[in-house]
């Protein structure tokens, strides 16, 4: 559950940001999950499909958290659960490491195509991509975790004492009428 806050909290934050600076012109843009923004419009740029990850994230999330919870119940839907909360965990957190990596290599190709330029492109992860990052180890780990059955309800012993408590308040205990205050005596 925390992790899905935590990564709905990072879709909303900026993920990296990216710097150019140069005699003939200045720009940057953030990118998030799902397009790049920019703050001037001139650095409107086609970013690669690969950069807008948002719907695999959420969707690998929502299954994570979505099956992290129903393999807390103690019917026959836990273990398959079990086995589904760490699959989808495991693709959340491997979303998110494709998109870090294809926005690195984002940085390695602009750069590389204008290799003139100085200074070059400057690409920086922003609080949002380090919030995705925990939110996914923390998905993970929550999974991994989830992986332990729970303990099954303690079974009767056939030969331990039992003792019955009676809520019955009209018989007295030992079978003599206790008389009441109030109450005529029948001397």
């Amino acid at each position: 559950m925390l992790a899905g806050v935590l990564a709905g909290v990072s879709n909303l934050l900026p993920m990296y940001t990216v710097m150019h600076t140069s005699p003939v012109d200045a720009f940057a843009w953030d990118g998030s999950l799902w397009v790049p923004s920019s703050a001037t419009p001139a650095a409107e740029r086609d970013v690669s499909p690969l950069l807008n990850a948002g719907t695999p994230v959420l969707v690998t999330l929502v299954v994570a958290v979505v099956a992290g919870l129903l393999a807390l119940r103690r019917d026959r839907i836990a273990p398959p659960a079990r086995v589904v909360a760490l699959a989808a965990a495991a693709a959340f957190l491997g979303a998110v490491v494709a998109y870090g990596v294809g926005v690195l290599r984002d940085e390695e190709m602009v750069n590389a195509f204008d290799a003139g330029a100085t200074p070059p492109f400057a690409y920086h992860f922003n609080s949002g991509f380090y919030l995705l990052v925990a939110a996914a180890v923390l998905a993970l780990t929550g999974a991994v975790l989830v992986q332990r059955p729970r303990p099954a309800a303690p079974e009767p012993d056939d030969d331990a004492v039992v003792v019955h408590q009676m809520t019955d308040d009209d018989t007295p205990p030992f079978g003599l009428a206790i008389p009441m205050t109030g109450e005529p005596r029948g001397d």
